[in-house]
Formats: C-alpha cells, sequence, structure tokens
C-alpha cells in the first residue's frame, strides 16, 4: 500500500471511528485495523486529539497526516471568552466560549480554521461556509452569529452552541411516530436550505444534534455549495475527498455532479439508521474502492428486512434499536428505498416530497399517492377487458346471448328444477325487454313514456330501461340479477359511476337471495360491486368486495373466466393503496398460473401479469427477479400478433412506473407514444384518448398546471364537437380550466372562465355536486372570495370525509378553510 492509499485508509477508519461511542472505538479498531499496527496508531493518536470531543460539528479530515498540527486559541476573540475544545474537523477546531463583555450570558460555538490548513483553498471553503450560513435563518438549523479573523489572521465563525445528542442516540428506543417527527423537522430544515439554493453534501447523524427541547439542529456546512454559482473544481474535488463514505451518495463517490438529491439520498441513509440500528452498507474494514463498487452497483436489503438473522448486523454495528419489524414493511420499506436509489432522477424530486410521504404515513394515508381522477380509476378496470366500445347491436347480443346461458347454466346446476316451457317465456320476455335497444336506434320508432323520439345517445336508453327491471321481473330474481348486472357493467364502462353501484348492488342481494352465498354467479357480483365501489372512492369496502369474490371463486368456480381478473384488480388495489406487496404478489402470481394454463404464454393477459408482477419485486426489494420478469413482459408483448394489444403493453408499464415512483419515467413513456400516435395520424384513436386521460390525471396530481390545461383544451374542443355534446362536462372543463390558470397566478384569464361556469356548476344536481363543490370553493378562494367559497369548501370537506378514506385532499380543503377563517 503506497503512502496515499495508507493516509486515505486513515481518514477513512478515522472517520468511522467517530461516529461510534467511545466504548465501542476499540473493538471497531481492533476489527477495522487487524494486523496492521501502523494503521491503528495513526488513529489511535487521531482520536486522542480528540479525547474532549463530544462530537459536536465534527469533520473528516482532508489531509490527515497534518491534522495534529494544532495552534493554542486566543484567550479572548472578539467579544467571547474560550472555555475549552468541544470538537474537530478536517479544517478547523471547535470551541465553547461564552460573552466576555459583560452584557448578558451567551454560550456559543466558535469554530477557528488551524494554521496548518491556512491556503487559498481551505480560507475559499471557510468564507463560504460563513456566507451559507449567513443566508440561513430556520429553527432546526445552528445560526451563524459573528465571524472574522483572530490577531494571527486564522479565520473564525461564531455560532449558536448546541446542547444536544447526536440524533442516533436520542431516537435510541423512541417509538417510531416520534422517530419519524424528529426526522421530520431535519426534512424541513433541509428543504429550506434547497430552497435558498444551498447543497449541505455532508448529513450524517453526527451532524444532527437534538437540543434539551427535542428539536433537531443541523449543523456544519462546510461541505455545502451554493448551487446557484459556479464553484471552482477545486472546491468540488476538495469536497469530494472530504465526504463521509457511510452516508455519501453514489454519485459523490464517484466524484460526479451534485444536486439536492445527493442529501436526499444522505437522508435516506439517516432514515435508515433511524429505523433498523444499521446502514444499507457494510463500509468497516473496506477500502475506499470497495465502498464505490458497493454503494453503485448493489441494492441495499429493505428496512424491514434487516431484523432478520441473515442481515442483522452485530449489536456493536448498531447506531440504534430499530422499531419493530412489522411497523417497517410496507410503506417505510418503499419510502426508504425511494430516497436510496442509485439514479438521482429516480429518488424522491424534493425534499419536501420525501418528506410529504413520511407525513402521510404517519396519518394513515397512501404514500406516493396514484392519480386519483375518475378518468383514471374507470379505465385501470376496463383496459384489461375486451370490447371497450359498446354499440347497439353488441350490447343487444351480449345482454341476450348472455343472459340466457347463465340462467341455463344456473339452471342445470340446480338439476333443471324449472320447466323448459318457463325458460322459453323468460326468453322471450328477456328478448322483448332488449330489443328496445335496437328499437331506439331506429328515428321512427321512440319506446312508450320517452321523450327522446329517436335522438337519445346509447347510455339514455340504457337510463330509461334500467328503471323498468324490477317491474318488468318482479317474480324472476334470476333475470332481474342478470339485467342489473349487466347493466352495472354498462355504467362502469360509461363512467357513471353511482349508477353502476346500484345495480351492481340490487344484482348482488337478487342472486344471494336466489343462490345461497356460494355460486359463481355471486362471486362475479362481488368483483363488479368492488370495481363500482372502488370508483367511489370507498377502498376499504372494495378491498373487502374483492376478497369476498376470490374466496368463493376458489371454492366453487375455480375456472370462471372472471376469477384472475378479480385477482388482478384486488392486487393493483393492495399496492395502490395499502402497499400489502406480499398478499399482492400472491395474487398476480394466483392469476398469472391462471393466464398461462388458459390462455398460454403468448398472450395478453400473461405480458400483462408478468409487467404487474415486476413492479411488485421491485417494491419488495428483488430488483433482479423485478427485471427479469419485465424484460419477460416485454417480450410476450413484442410477439403479439395484433397491434391492439401490443398497445396494451404500455398501461401496465405505465403502473409498473408509478409504483416504483419512477414519475418521470411515467410522464415520459405516454407523452412520446402520445407524440408517436399523433405523428402517424392516429392522435384520435382510443389508445391515445387513453393516454391522454391518464396524462390528465397525472398532471392534476402533480400539479403540472400549464401541460394540464392544454390536456383541458383538447377534451373540451372534442366534446364541442362530439354529435351529442354534454353540457356539465363542457362546464366543468371550463371551470378546471379556471382553477388551473388561477393556480399558475394569471387571475385576470381564469376570471372569464370562471363567470361562464360558475352558474351551472354551483348547482347540477348531480351525485359528483360536492366535487365540483371543491373545485369551485377552491377556485373562490384564489379569487379572493373567501366567504363565497366557505361554504363550497365546507360541503366538500363533509362528503369527502363520508366518502372517501383520509387523503391528500381532505388536508387541502382543510387547510384553505382555516386561512378563510
Amino acid at each position: 500500500m503506497n503512502e496515499k492509499d495508507f493516509h486515505r485508509r486513515v481518514r477513512d477508519v478515522f472517520t468511522e471511528a467517530l461516529e461510534r461511542e467511545e466504548f465501542a472505538r476499540a473493538e471497531y479498531l481492533d476489527r477495522a485495523c487487524r494486523d496492521d499496527e501502523r494503521l491503528r496508531a495513526e488513529v489511535a493518536a487521531l482520536l486522542a486529539a480528540f479525547a474532549e470531543s463530544e462530537e459536536f460539528i465534527e469533520r473528516p479530515a482532508i489531509e490527515l497526516p497534518n491534522v495534529l498540527a494544532r495552534s493554542r486559541p486566543p484567550k479572548i476573540l472578539g467579544n467571547y471568552r474560550i472555555v475549552r475544545e468541544i470538537g474537530q474537523g478536517g479544517m478547523g477546531t471547535v470551541y465553547l466560549a461564552e460573552r466576555a463583555d459583560g452584557q448578558f450570558e451567551q454560550k456559543v460555538a466558535v469554530k477557528i480554521v488551524r494554521q496548518t490548513f491556512i491556503d487559498g483553498e481551505i480560507v475559499r471553503r471557510f468564507r463560504n461556509e460563513r456566507q451559507i450560513l449567513a443566508q440561513l435563518e430556520h429553527r432546526n438549523i445552528a445560526r451563524l452569529l459573528d465571524g472574522g479573523l483572530t490577531g494571527d489572521g486564522q479565520p473564525f465563525l461564531v455560532m449558536e452552541y448546541v446542547d444536544g445528542r447526536i440524533i442516533t442516540d436520542f431516537c435510541r428506543n423512541l417509538p417510531l411516530r416520534e422517530i419519524l417527527i424528529a426526522f421530520l423537522k431535519v426534512c424541513r430544515a433541509v428543504a429550506y436550505a434547497h430552497r435558498n439554493m444551498i447543497v449541505h453534501r455532508d448529513i450524517k447523524p453526527s451532524n444532527i444534534l437534538i437540543d434539551r427541547e427535542n428539536e433537531p439542529k443541523l449543523l456544519d456546512f462546510g461541505l455545502a455549495k451554493l448551487t446557484a454559482d459556479n464553484a471552482d473544481s477545486v472546491q468540488t474535488k476538495t469536497a469530494f475527498h472530504a465526504l463521509t463514505p457511510a452516508y455519501a451518495s453514489p454519485e459523490q463517490l464517484q466524484g460526479g455532479g451534485l444536486s439536492a438529491a445527493s442529501d436526499i439520498y444522505s437522508l435516506g441513509v439517516v432514515l435508515y439508521e433511524l429505523l433498523t440500528g444499521a446502514r444499507p452498507f457494510e463500509t468497516e474494514g473496506k477500502s475506499f474502492e470497495e465502498i464505490v463498487r458497493t454503494v453503485t452497483m448493489i441494492d441495499p436489503v429493505i428496512p424491514s428486512a434487516v431484523s432478520d438473522p441473515r442481515f442483522n448486523p452485530p449489536a456493536s454495528k448498531r447506531a440504534a434499536a430499530a422499531p419493530n419489524r412489522k411497523l417497517l414493511k410496507g410503506d417505510l420499506d418503499n419510502i426508504v428505498m425511494t430516497a436510496l436509489r442509485k439514479e438521482p432522477a429516480r429518488r424522491y424530486q424534493s425534499v419536501e416530497l420525501f418528506a410529504q410521504d413520511i407525513e402521510n404515513y404517519l396519518d394513515g394515508l397512501p404514500v406516493v399517492a396514484r392519480p386519483n381522477t375518475f378518468a383514471y380509476r374507470a379505465e385501470k378496470f376496463f383496459k384489461r377487458h375486451t370490447a371497450p366500445v359498446i354499440a347497439a347491436a353488441l350490447i343487444f347480443l351480449t345482454l341476450v346471448g348472455g343472459l340466457i346461458y347463465s340462467i341455463r347454466q344456473t339452471e342445470n346446476a340446480r338439476a333443471l328444477e324449472r320447466k323448459a316451457a318457463l325458460e322459453a317465456e323468460k326468453s322471450k320476455k328477456v328478448t322483448a325487454f332488449m330489443e328496445q335497444i335496437l328499437n331506439y336506434a331506429n328515428p321512427a320508432w321512440y319506446a312508450a313514456g320517452s321523450s327522446r323520439q329517436g335522438e337519445a345517445k346509447l347510455i339514455e336508453v340504457i337510463d330509461d330501461l334500467s328503471d323498468r327491471i324490477e317491474t318488468e321481473f318482479p317474480d324472476d330474481p334470476e333475470i332481474g340479477a342478470e339485467l342489473h348486472h349487466k347493466f352495472a357493467e354498462i355504467y362502469l364502462a360509461k363512467g357513471r359511476t353511482e349508477q353502476s353501484f346500484v345495480h351492481a348492488e340490487r344484482a348482488l342481494e337478487l342472486r344471494r337471495r336466489a343462490f345461497g352465498e356460494k355460486n359463481a354467479e355471486v362471486a362475479k357480483d362481488y368483483y363488479y360491486l368492488g370495481a363500482a365501489t372502488f370508483q367511489r372512492g370507498e377502498i376499504f369496502k372494495a378491498r373487502q368486495l374483492y376478497e369476498q369474490s376470490i374466496d368463493i371463486f376458489r371454492e366453487v368456480a375455480p375456472d370462471n373466466p372472471n376469477f384472475p381478473y378479480a385477482l388482478e384488480d384486488a392486487g393493483t388495489l393492495l399496492v395502490d393503496h395499502f402497499s400489502d406487496f406480499e398478499k399482492a404478489r400472491s395474487y398476480f402470481l394466483e392469476a398469472l398460473a391462471i393466464f398461462r394454463r388458459k390462455d398460454g404464454e403468448n398472450h395478453y393477459n400473461t405480458a400483462r401479469t408478468l409487467i404487474y408482477l415486476s413492479a411488485v419485486y421491485g417494491r419488495l426489494g428483488d430488483q433482479a427477479k423485478s427485471e427479469e420478469l419485465a424484460r419477460e413482459g416485454e417480450n410476450r408483448y413484442q410477439e403479439l400478433p395484433e397491434e391492439s394489444l401490443r398497445e396494451g403493453f404500455i398501461f401496465a408499464r405505465g403502473w409498473s412506473l408509478l409504483v416504483a415512483g419512477d414519475w418521470a419515467g411515467y410522464q415520459n413513456l405516454f407523452e412520446s407514444r402520445l407524440a408517436e400516435l399523433e405523428k402517424k395520424g392516429a392522435g384520435e384513436s382510443p389508445t391515445a384518448q387513453n393516454i391522454r386521460r391518464e396524462l390528465s390525471g397525472f398532471y392534476q396530481d402533480h400539479d403540472l398546471f400549464e401541460k394540464e390545461l392544454g390536456m383541458l383544451r383538447y377534451f373540451h374542443e372534442a366534446e364541442r364537437r362530439s354529435p351529442f355534446p354534454d353540457k356539465i362536462r363542457l362546464k366543468l372543463l371550463t371551470l378546471m380550466t379556471a382553477y388551473n390558470l388561477l393556480r399558475l397566478g394569471r387571475e385576470n384569464e381564469a376570471r372569464p372562465y370562471f363567470e361562464d361556469a360558475y352558474p351551472v356548476m354551483k348547482q347540477t344536481n348531480s351525485e359528483a355536486q360536492w366535487l365540483y363543490d371543491a373545485c369551485l370553493g377552491e377556485c373562490l378562494f384564489y379569487l379572493k372570495r373567501g366567504r363565497e367559497a366557505e361554504p363550497f369548501l365546507r360541503n366538500a370537506l363533509e362528503k369527502y370525509t363520508a366518502n372517501i378514506p383520509p387523503s391528500k385532499p381532505h388536508r387541502k380543503l382543510a387547510d384553505l378553510l382555516s386561512q378563510i377563517k
């Protein structure tokens, strides 16, 4: 080992030793130095110089061979009297000092550059730290009070003195909730620095102290960088060599460009350590090159698995007592692993988003929230089913044929108890009932009691007929149940949530009355009622209904064609809203086995399920398996014979990207595909329209107001040009345009849009009025019409609370109401 490598090794071991309690350092040196007596002697000498250290603002050394060359500080420094040394860093010594002018009592921390390091490079760094600290005024950042030069020309900084404990010590044995609350305060401090264009670049537990008021203080901006300036390459190189390897991001270790994403990674390491008592990667006894290779190429074990004996580090290596493994599984695993992604672009895009996910976890809300727009939820359920476009003739054939088949199958199961004559009579009644749909298509005819006179849209025909099921078949629950089920399917496909729910609920009620609980048709009704319930936002009830459906299918009808779809929809619900990845994986595996047996390997269903499984394995931390399944699924899609089926890949792949938190990848996937379709002249195709709906939901959820405005203009023009434009939809799109303009600060442009939509949207008599009220209230709020906004916001909040589990909209509405008060 040459001298350069030796000094690097001294630095690494010394830095790691500083992170440990004094009583644990000897054991650590035994392991780290082994038989290298020279290495141990060098590190021991350095540690001896830190004997009085309380680990306050310690810094890893830059040029360790010279670190013992220190000078005595002056007894008086400006208005402060030096009391004692309390810490050392790579370029300076930190002293406890107190006011010497007698004006008032105050303890401070004074950081002085050692004479050994007074050169242009260090002075630039020291001035940089002073410049940065002067910009920061935050409760959770140690403040800069003063600065200057000593009598012999040594630069010094006077900073707030923090009499506290390192965050890992403070959090030892704390309940999980309190650990996360403390960490959130650290995130707020880092986010504040980022908003001021400052990247810390050395976030680690020893730079986070908890004071006597239990408030964290972020220390030591000696490596921080103003992202707005063009610091010279010397400073960047110095910072690279001074980093703390155990907490450095992959790009830091590789000497690459640094950004806020590097701080997010370091925060992820700190959170990992607070939750597990261990670090993501073991760096002790490893060379710098080994550390770089490990951090850049190997994925860490998910936090909840660290308590597994296979991964559990010795007690001496654990910085804190880890919370119960079950508490970490799921959401917290996902949060930490998102922060620790190798690629900066795939981490949280800001510390605020990182903190938001933790707040969502604490509030019992979904993390890395999926788009939850109505169009997205409806599309998600139906894009896996064939024949999404419903024509009158097809509905007639499907309903009549499917109904008679279902009735006959059920009657066979019940030993053909009913007479053939009765069956024929029922078939005649059903045929006569459903023929009315075809008659509506004839302008020369209109149904009794209808005012539409041949000009009705298909959904309006269904509206007319749906109310007559009970009167047409009052004594036959089997026919009534099947008709209600088919109408529920149609309404679900057309996005009519409430009507779909009513018919699905009635179908289940009638079917259970006729056949009991353990019946394939009952299982199917549970499944469709679950889908309608999910569209209403009642995710807990939807999960229960899906699971009831699956249990019955398994027991009495494992070959029913609806069974694998029920497994898939339940699996996506568990991933999106409950982070129950283990159970979701079992559902997807079961669905995959059925599709392979039923449809074969080269089929759309098989390929889609492989993509879903890939996403789940990724969230479980098995990246190798995830990539293997993704490749296999993509290959299956490429082999599909029909273009329309191959297009389905984009939706499955998009879902997997959202599950992984790769928002940039999701957005790029759909935007690039839409651009391709438009270039080919297929911009009005069903696939293009579905992609626009996906993107619109994404833009709404991620506050991409300018992009959403483009989508709204397209949807408005398309609705206006349609043969039967929907007045309410047009006004809703106008209202949403006003909202996005207001959020962009373009009040004058927004006002006419709002005034055009307001009279209609405030009284639609729609089941979704409370959703419209939320948009109306927000628009009025941003138009500075708070008193008018309040009743709309209050009604929307009450209905959200009654209909939807706690979520981001709840907090948003409550926050606006509190501001009005």
